[in-house]
């Protein structure tokens, strides 16, 4: 449960067969008012590549943020 003005963040190796289609999530958190949603793909970001990112078994690394 978030206040008004909260900020949430999810960091995960967010792989499709577990957490489904997470650029339809963020688009329904949009919907229902969340702003500032965003989806960070950490693979990159973190790890500088993918491939990189693959060799640690994390190349579905990806940040869920927002603000209610």
């Amino acid at each position: 449960m978030l206040k008004k003005g909260s900020v949430f963040a999810l960091n995960d190796d967010m792989k499709p067969r577990m957490y489904g289609d997470m650029e339809e999530f963020a688009r329904e958190l949009r919907e229902m008012g969340y702003e500032d949603v965003r989806l960070i793909d950490t693979a990159a970001e973190a790890f500088g590549s993918r491939r990189r990112a693959a060799v640690m078994m994390l190349d579905n690394s990806r940040m869920l943020v927002g603000r209610k």
